[in-house]
Parts: structure tokens; C-alpha cells; sequence
């Protein structure tokens, strides 16, 4: 979408804030760092619209959501010993090390599976909390970006937009790359063996979970999709110069050479030239370098963009493949091997991207014309009309 139609679409929604009382707003993420953090967008642009922004999560996120002034309602339904989200993801690295050094094919079965199983049951635990919540709330459009519907969510009544904060390709289609499979958009040898394994792996999970979303009220789900698509609003927030509508339509050591501590930061020693955190603030680190080392998260990804940055990608599991995958054969980054490259290979891949005037520039004008856009307002706005035209 150019400039000047999302200049319209504000303006539109502009025009309607100005005829209506505000709106309640309940978001439901999924309780990782994509999710939450795209929340926190979205419901600040809300807040500041003079909307009330309710998030329903998990208890370790509630201290960083109240410390920044969102009204938080507890699902109580996560490990109580977890106090933090870095603790918790700190245990999923040091427990699926050995799964995620495996071909993404091999991945299915040792790590995407158990990933989405789990999702599935705190899904079906989450049904009869929500309808308490909703109940309590009582919003006027609720949002969830999750990877599976949940059913109380699209049948109370209440009008649902779904957001989709992992990498397109969540949302399949044949002529684009199967998702988690990191494997090229432009050679597809690959593409049948992965899918065929996706399906011997996955498809007895999603009939079961097909079943019971039915029995929850809903149609038969798309087939292999543990989302169905909202009849008032889809949103996934992607740079349209990264995606994949071109190739089908809009859907509805490294050690010393890494700049930041992460999940394991009171345990390394940098050395003098270098400066880290276990966490920083990272969209005010960012229009700082010239360069982004990254696993490849959605977040860090987009964000980059947003920012004009070339990446260095070194995937580990999930959508971080397929990021990795698109952002090397867009050409803003370099894709290597996370378990295989030596040392000279990741100097080799810094010193060419940093000496790539052209591309630097390319990246710079990129990162213009996304701010420009300003997808995250835009999505609030989205938001914000589907509301407003519902209001009974």
C-alpha cells in the first residue's frame, strides 16, 4: 500500500473516532516475545486514540505489561515457578538444543509437532478462561495471534480480527515455500518431500483438533491450518518488499562476534570492544549499527527492515528458516549455516555486506519507504474501524 492510501485510511479512521465513543479492546497473544511485543504496538496506538486496551496473557508477562500502563487480565494457566519470560525461553534453548541443530525436515517431528501439541492443549485449557474474561471485559473487538484458533474467541458474538506475527508463509499456498522449511522460492525439488512429511506428521493432530473446534462451535478448519481466517479483519505485519506476492496474491566463534548477551548473559564475558545485555531496548539499538547479526525472528527481521539494516541471518528453528531463507534471496542479507560456518565465513559475509555501498543505500531507501507506511498504525487503525462499524 503506497503513502497516500494509508494516508486515507487514517483519515478515515480519523473521521470516525471523531462520531464515536471509544472502544474496548482486548488483545490475546500468544506468550512469546513476536506476539507480545506487536500487542504492545498496536494497543499503544490504540491507547493514545483514547481506546481502553485490555491483554489478556500468561502471569510472567503481567509485571512488563503493568510497567507500561496496560490494563492485564491473568489467564493463570502457566508454570508458576516461571517468573519471567527470559527464564522461560532460556529453558526451551537449553531443552531443544539437540532438536534444532537438525534439517528443518527432521524439525517436524522433533520439535514442531511437540511445539504446536502444546499449543493445541493450552488452546482447549484457555476456552472456558477466555469466556470468563470476555464475560468480565466486555469488549468491543478482540484480537488473537496465536498459532490456533480458539473457538469462544469467533462465537461469542464479539467482532475477532486475527493477527498473524510470524512469517507469511503460516498462511500456505502452492506456489510458495512450505512453512518452517527455510528452503528457496525459486527451487521447488524440495518442496513435495517436505510437504509430504508435514503431512504424515501433522495431519493426526489437526484432525483431532479440526474435531474439537467443531464441537466448539466452528466450521471444519482450513485443511492442515490450525487458524481460520476472521470474517471482519486479517492482519500480518511483513514489509511488502520482503513478501511473497509476487509469487501469490495478498492473503487475506562467532561467540566474540556477537553483539548481545541474550537468554545466557550473566553467564559470557565480552571482551573490551564490545557491549551487551541479556536484554536491550532494541528498536533504539537498531537505527544505531550498520549491521544485524540475527536469528532470524520475525521481529528482528521486520524490524531491520523498518530501519534500513542488511542482515547476517543464522537460523535456529521455527519461521526463523524461512525468514533466513527470504531475506537471502531478496537480497538484504546473507544466510549461512548456524551449526557449520567457520569463523572466516561469518568476517567473510560481514566485510562484503558492510563494504556494499549500494546496498547500503538500497536498505536505507528501503527503511524510508516502510517508516513511511507506518504498517503498525495502520494495523491499529484496522483494528479500530472493525470496532466502530460493529458498535451495536
Amino acid at each position: 500500500m503506497d503513502s497516500l492510501s494509508v494516508q486515507n485510511k487514517i483519515s478515515e479512521c480519523q473521521e470516525l473516532h471523531e462520531h464515536h465513543s471509544s472502544l474496548t479492546v482486548l488483545f490475546f497473544p500468544f506468550a512469546a516475545y513476536g506476539p507480545i511485543n506487536q500487542c504492545i504496538a498496536m494497543g499503544d496506538v490504540l491507547r493514545r486514540h483514547g481506546h481502553r486496551v485490555v491483554i489478556a496473557v500468561d502471569r510472567m508477562w503481567q509485571e512488563k505489561l503493568t510497567s507500561l500502563g496496560f490494563e492485564v487480565y491473568l489467564t493463570d494457566l502457566g508454570d508458576p515457578t516461571i517468573q519471567n519470560p527470559g527464564e522461560y525461553w532460556a529453558n526451551f534453548a537449553r531443552d531443544t538444543l539437540s532438536k534444532v541443530r537438525q534439517p528443518t525436515i527432521m524439525q517436524l517431528e522433533a520439535l514442531v509437532n511437540p511445539a504446536i501439541h502444546a499449543v493445541i492443549e493450552e488452546t482447549k485449557r484457555y476456552q472456558q478462561q477466555m469466556r470468563l474474561i470476555l464475560d468480565q471485559v466486555q469488549p468491543n473487538v478482540v484480537i488473537q495471534d496465536n498459532a490456533a484458533c480458539l473457538p469462544i474467541l469467533l462465537t461469542n458474538g464479539v467482532p475477532f480480527v486475527r493477527v498473524v506475527s510470524c512469517n507469511p508463509l503460516e498462511i500456505p499456498g502452492p506456489n510458495v515455500p512450505p512453512t518452517f522449511s527455510g528452503l528457496p522460492q525459486d527451487d521447488h525439488s524440495e518442496w513435495d518431500q517436505f510437504r509430504n512429511e508435514y503431512e504424515r506428521v501433522i495431519r493426526p493432530m489437526w484432525e483431532d483438533f479440526n474435531s474439537w473446534v467443531q464441537q466448539h462451535g466452528l466450521p471444519p478448519l482450513p485443511d492442515l491450518q490450525f487458524n481460520c481466517e476472521s470474517k471482519y479483519a486479517n492482519i500480518y505485519i511483513y514489509p511488502q518488499e520482503a513478501d511473497y506476492t509476487e509469487n501469490r496474491p495478498s492473503v487475506r566463534r562467532g561467540i566474540e562476534s556477537t553483539p548481545v548477551k541474550g537468554l545466557y548473559g550473566d553467564q559470557l564475558k565480552l571482551p573490551n570492544t564490545m557491549y551487551g545485555e541479556a536484554n536491550l531496548p532494541q528498536t533504539k539499538v537498531l537505527p544505531l549499527v550498520d549491521l544485524v547479526i540475527t536469528h532470524g525472528g520475525n521481529n528482528t527481521v521486520t524490524e531491520s527492515l523498518h530501519f534500513g539494516k542488511p542482515m547476517i541471518l543464522l537460523p535456529i528453528c521455527w519461521d526463523q528458516h524461512d525468514n533466513a531463507q527470504r531475506m537471502h534471496e531478496k537480497g538484504f542479507g546473507v544466510r549461512l549455516d548456524t551449526y557449520q560456518f567457520t569463523d572466516e565465513d561469518l568476517l567473510v559475509a560481514v566485510d562484503t555486506l558492510l563494504k556494499d555501498t549500494a546496498l547500503r543505500d538500497r536498505m536505507a531507501l528501503l527503511g524510508e519507504q516502510i517508516r513511511g507506511r507506518d504498517g503498525v498504525r495502520l494495523a491499529a487503525d484496522i483494528i479500530e474501524r472493525v470496532g466502530y462499524e460493529n458498535l451495536i
